[in-house]
């Protein structure tokens, strides 16, 4: 009887150590997923506080057409000057121009880009490495290697 006493107490006690060794695994797989969050949240949070405006939503006025004007974000740089950042989109029935990073000045109504652009249009496309819009809309112009890609 002894005998039995002294295995179920090596048993146990491997029993024991498996459930400690198991727990520590997913203990230390859990703090690792939360800390990943964390630093995500905490990067989102400083996306967010790094910049004046989140999402904004304006109007570039000419004669001819209104460009709708949107954004991820946005900051000002002075009392005309604003810097749009993330997945900037000038919008008008003819047109649409994609860019990451673009200088909108709305005194002047113009837009200036020295990043990846894509233009849009009927039958239309063309990349460049920038642009500026110039004459409150009436007038864009591509900037460093540019491509135009006709549609038949």
């Amino acid at each position: 009887m002894n005998f039995f006493l002294q295995l179920n107490g090596k048993i146990i006690l491997l029993i024991l150590i498996f459930l400690v060794l198991f727990s520590l695994f997913f203990l230390k797989n859990y703090t690792e997923k939360a800390n990943m969050n964390i630093n995500d949240n905490i990067e989102n949070i400083n996306d967010k506080t790094n910049n004046d405006i989140i999402n904004p939503k304006f109007s570039l006025n000419s004669n001819k057409e209104i460009i709708e004007v949107t954004a991820e974000s946005g900051n000002f740089i002075s009392s005309d000057l604003i810097q749009l950042n993330k997945n900037v989109k000038f919008k008008s029935k003819k047109f649409e121009i994609f860019s990451n990073k673009v200088l909108v000045n709305n005194k002047t109504q113009t837009a200036e880009s020295n990043t990846d652009a894509k233009f849009l249009s009927k039958n239309t496309e063309i990349l460049s490495e920038g642009f500026k819009i110039n004459e409150k809309g009436n007038k864009i112009q591509f900037n460093g290697k540019t491509k135009i890609i006709l549609e038949e």
